[in-house]
């Protein structure tokens, strides 16, 4: 069923037309990626699907009540609430009915046992068990720690987060609240490894309709079902997942250029035929050349030309002078803040063109750990022993050496020793910054346009090492492709940290997996280490929760009817019912508990697998108690009559 159409939808901004005669449906259940370079129209669209920009011409038809979540790429939040707090909000309801429980609680507690008070505080409670009351706050916090938000991130106020922070908090909080249609932009920014992973398995579930952008080859690849891709104005949509549209794109492009110089071919030949009979100037040839202008034309018309080519950086690592084998040596270093340890014992060593990646998840240290390396901060413990000959180029995540206030000229010229004005233009041309685009100020830059000159300066460098953190984020997919292909003909040393699997699947020779208690070593490629690291990792045993039998039906008092009076079978019903409650109260706690452990908190599977449990439980012991409290005034007058 179709849900989001768009119809023949077309946006300006100024002269710059962005969408033009753009067409496609979404369907329910729909996994969709929306690729396209930097600048396409990619978040355009989605706001315009979200209401908050208007389209010049077509229609946009969203389907009545339908609800969309959109999480954008800057994320404006400022608030004392914690992290925690603002993901439990999106259970109002469930936060009401706490309020109406203590409050009904209260009343009961101060003597009002009256029949209204009893029944209301009954209904709302079993409400809040069948709506989730029991496990919505174990929930929310293991959604936040798999995002990679820590226990003390969790419970300090948002206002005091990084932007990465708060990202994820938000990002929390859309999937929590689990709405109709999820539209993410880069949602993967600025999660690890790890948490990519679980958010792709997460959103593989989801029971809902997803519209992702994202430059993530390895994340498209696991969950996405169809790419819609936003290229010269225009949406094509393409079957699969990122693999399958490359593939299908490329033979696409390969039939249309065959196809279209193929007729280019023969319309040549025809026009040259038809320039001939017409020399000839006789009768017989004009009328051939009238039947080869009919044919000539009826060809152009099924002439497609191919798309025309958009303009893309031209990226040549060199280095000027070898380096010695030994590049970097690390023995026993750590890093103590005065709020603990960032990690100890580590030690690696990183020789002549190794293209060596450090992994580990958010906030072990892994950006520290360069800027030690770089010399801009000392180690507590430990030393680093740069070799002979090393001439570093560095990357820096944050783009530090690049000051606003500065053009883009200005900037390249400070960061390099190139004196010729001429040849950091040319080289800045290869960037696609031409002409005036150099004045501009960095200050008034895009992500990728940063970039880009922080490409451009490596390019200028002539470094044998290159020190790389985070190259890939702000860079489209054709980019990254361009990164990787200089950085494979490079014939200096690399050492990168990088969330981007599929780069470092591609150009990876070893891997450093950094901990808090140190740094192991892994020779080959990224395949390779996941492959080993799974070998080597032991199944955790499924946790095994005992389940309540179905207490005695109308079919055990039949079996039982020999056996007694119907008065002994109330006494014997109304004990098996006290121990059924029992045993439920005492699993259900038991439960809770499990969800309070670190290890399950941060295992989203099991939490909801236990909360599944929990829920079977209240559901069994409410039915439980319904007939204890139908039993056990009769069996307790029963008793008083023998006495």
């Amino acid at each position: 069923m179709d849900i989001i159409t768009f119809s023949h939808v077309n946006k300006s901004f100024g002269e710059q037309q962005v969408l033009e005669d753009v067409s496609f449906t979404v369907r329910d259940n729909d996994k969709i990626g929306i690729m396209g370079i930097n600048g396409a129209g990619k978040t355009t669209l989605f706001r315009i699907l979200m209401g908050e920009m208007d389209h010049d011409d077509g229609y946009v038809s969203v389907r009545k009540n339908l609800n969309l979540g959109y999480m954008a790429q800057q994320i404006e939040l400022d608030s004392q609430a914690s992290a925690y707090e603002e993901g439990i909000s999106v259970f109002s309801d469930l936060l009401e009915m706490e309020d109406r429980i203590q409050e009904l609680q209260y009343r009961m507690d101060g003597g009002d046992h009256s029949i209204e008070t009893v029944e209301a505080f009954s209904k709302v409670q079993e409400r809040y068990i069948d709506n989730g009351g029991m496990t919505y706050k174990s929930i929310t916090l293991s959604v936040m720690r798999n995002l990679g938000l820590s226990e003390t991130e969790c419970h300090i106020p948002i206002n005091s987060l990084s932007g990465g922070q708060k990202t994820r908090v938000m990002l929390a909080k859309l999937l929590l609240s689990k709405p109709d249609v999820l539209l993410l932009d880069e949602p993967t920014n600025h999660l690890d490894i790890e948490a990519i992973e679980w958010l792709e398995k997460y959103l593989s579930d989801y029971q809902g309709t997803i519209l992702v952008i994202s430059h993530d080859r390895y994340f498209l690849d696991r969950f996405v079902t169809k790419i819609y891709e936003l290229e010269n104005r225009r949406i094509t949509e393409y079957s699969g997942n990122y693999s399958d549209y490359i593939r299908v794109k490329t033979e696409r492009e390969e039939a249309l250029e065959k196809d279209y110089d193929k007729k280019m071919k023969e319309l040549r030949r025809l026009e040259d035929m038809i320039e001939l009979q017409k020399r000839w100037n006789t009768e017989r040839s004009f009328i051939t050349a009238r039947h080869k202008e009919k044919a000539a034309e009826r060809l152009r018309n099924t002439i497609i030309a191919p798309a025309a080519k958009q303009e893309e950086m031209r990226l040549r690592l060199t280095s000027l002078e070898r380096s010695g084998n030994d590049v970097i040596l690390v023995r026993d270093l750590a890093r103590i803040f005065s709020d603990g340890l960032l990690f100890h014992n580590v030690s690696f060593d990183l020789f002549r063109q190794d293209r060596a990646f450090i992994l580990g998840r958010n906030g072990t240290g892994k950006t520290t750990l360069i800027r030690m390396i770089m010399g801009e901060e000392l180690p507590d413990e430990g030393e680093i022993r740069i070799g002979s000959k090393v001439d570093i180029g560095y990357y820096s995540q944050g783009q530090e050496n690049l000051p606003d206030e500065k053009t883009i000229l200005e900037a390249v010229y400070v960061n390099t020793d190139e004196s010729s004005i001429g040849k950091i233009r040319t080289v800045l041309g290869s960037f696609m910054f031409h002409n005036d685009d150099v004045d501009k100020l960095i200050g008034t830059l895009s992500g990728g346009e940063k970039a880009r000159v922080a490409l451009a300066i490596l390019m200028l460098s002539g470094c044998n090492l290159l020190i790389l953190d985070e190259p890939t984020n702000h860079l489209d997919m054709r980019s990254r492709e361009i990164l990787e292909n200089a950085i494979l003909k490079y014939e200096g040393t690399v050492l990168a940290v990088s969330h981007d699997r599929y780069f470092i699947d591609k150009l990876a020779t070893k891997v450093f997996d950094l901990s808090r208690e140190g740094m192991e070593t892994y020779p080959g490629t990224y395949s390779e280490y996941t492959a080993f690291k799974a070998s080597r990792e032991i199944p955790e045993e499924t946790m095994k929760i005992t389940e309540i039998k179905e207490t005695s039906s109308g079919a055990e008092y039949r079996r039982k009817k020999a056996e007694g009076s119907e008065r002994r079978k109330r006494r014997t019903r109304l004990r098996n019912l006290e121990t059924g409650i029992a045993s439920a109260e005492e699993k259900i706690a038991k439960d809770n508990a499990l969800l309070e452990r670190e290890e399950i908190m941060s295992d989203y599977e099991k939490v909801k697998e236990l909360s599944e449990e929990i829920s079977a439980l209240e559901t069994e012991l409410a039915a439980l108690y319904a007939e204890w409290e139908v039993l056990a005034p009769i069996v307790e007058e029963e008793n008083d009559g023998q006495d």
